[in-house]
């Protein structure tokens, strides 16, 4: 079961699959014993035990079989073509063996599907090149037009960061930049139970027997020391423990509410820490980007936020890669999410209102299916609204975009 789990997420399979270096040659011919039948079924249910496969091709590369394990690798990917990490693997194999077109072929395909860094790093090595670096930091002083810069809000891959840029860059023409320093939130901006332990302490005794029992138990020597979640366990062992029923349920049901939303981050408290550490300046639109899941107000969850004043905004990526759905990498689709939604919140900071046409990138969705069904081109108040804002006609690119799309329908 863990094998296949971790063959399924893709991400620490070769760590998983290579513990075992002691393996006999009765093992050895066992893998491929298994490996073997497998192959002989029909593609249907081969593709689901294709695991198997994956485990004989790592091991026999492992112990240096270079040509069985190239076979291994190439009937595995027939039949899970999407697995990145093996197609990567499979690309380095190739390479090792001189076999430098095969080598090529495999890590282009790596190279425009994958989405983790270090999966492009090692696929660009493959190719003999390096991943585009093209989105300049942010000088110092001030800026005479009218510019973008992004600013990674916790860890953000490098390459994610460069492909937005410049997608912006192509859409709005105006001078983009990425700031040198990652902003790393707080444990009360990154955690809701964190944010409200200091207003749980305070309906803590903390003279009572079992609360100093609790500190002793856990090594705290001081209530400063004392988490959001231990703040929680010692109310809730104290209303048990006077069978106070209602007192416990009310927290529980606080912890509960807090617990479904502590993963992700509050979208208004990342804009004021961009707005407070971020490089707010004139003449320039602070956009804050992170991996995390984020939230506000009574929204389960948002895509990205913003304001005008100071002009800055927050996206989030989370949800606009597969992965977030169990699904394959799908660099394309990633990076069209996500400069849908850098279109709407830059839009934003400079008071553009969204679009009425659901076509179009600025307009509302209700949810990642409605996020996709939209276009990647500005409605011409929008366009008219960039233009207003950063003090310049948009691309002719972009404008003939929107023109043939409104041709195209009407």
């Amino acid at each position: 079961m863990l094998k296949k789990m971790v063959l399924m997420i893709g991400v620490l399979s070769v760590v998983c699959l290579a513990a075992d270096t002691n393996t006999s040659e009765g093992d050895l011919a066992a893998m491929i014993s298994r490996a073997d039948k497998i192959l002989a079924k029909g593609v249907v249910e081969a593709a689901k035990e294709v695991d198997e496969v994956f485990l004989a091709a790592v091991k026999l590369r492992e112990l240096g079989q270079l040509d069985k394990a190239e076979k291994y690798y190439s009937e595995g990917l027939m039949l899970s073509p999407r697995n990145m990490n093996f197609q990567l693997e499979y690309a380095e194999l190739l390479a090792a063996r001189g076999d430098k077109a095969g080598a090529v072929k495999a890590a282009e395909i790596v190279y425009s599907i994958a989405e983790q860094q270090d999966l492009l790093e090692r696929a660009a090595v493959v190719l003999g090149q390096k991943l585009p670096d093209d989105v300049p930091l942010l000088p110092d002083g001030n800026l005479e037009k009218m510019s973008v810069c992004f600013v990674k809000v916790g860890p953000v891959d490098d390459w994610l960061v460069q492909a937005a840029g410049r997608k912006i860059r192509e859409t709005l023409g105006c001078p983009v930049y990425q700031f040198d320093d990652m902003l790393v939130p707080g444990d009360a901006d990154r955690s809701l139970i964190e944010r409200v332990k200091e207003s749980v302490k305070q309906d803590i005794n903390w003279s009572h027997p079992g609360v100093i029992k609790y500190l002793k138990d856990k090594s705290i020597s001081a209530k400063e020391q004392v988490t959001g979640r231990q703040a929680f366990d010692i109310l809730l062992n104290g209303f048990k423990s006077e069978n106070n029923t209602e007192a416990y349920d009310s927290v529980l049901n606080t912890l509960k509410y807090l617990e479904a939303r502590d993963k992700q981050w509050d979208a208004n408290n990342l804009i004021r820490i961009l707005v407070v550490r971020g490089p707010v300046r004139d003449n320039l639109i602070v956009v804050g980007i992170t991996a995390c899941d984020i939230f506000g107000g009574d929204s389960n969850y948002f895509f990205g936020n913003a304001i005008n004043s100071p002009k800055c905004c927050i996206v989030s990526s989370c949800r606009f890669s597969e992965r977030y759905y169990a699904k394959p990498d799908n660099q394309e689709l990633l990076i069209d999410r996500l400069h849908k939604q850098l279109l709407s919140s830059i839009g934003f900071t400079l008071s553009i209102p969204r679009s009425k046409d659901p076509r179009t990138a600025r307009s509302y969705p209700g949810g990642i299916q409605e996020h996709d069904s939209k276009g990647s081109w500005l409605s011409e108040d929008c366009i008219k609204g960039f233009e207003a804002g950063l003090g310049h006609a948009l691309p002719e690119a972009t404008k003939e975009q929107t023109r043939k799309m409104l041709n195209k329908v009407s």
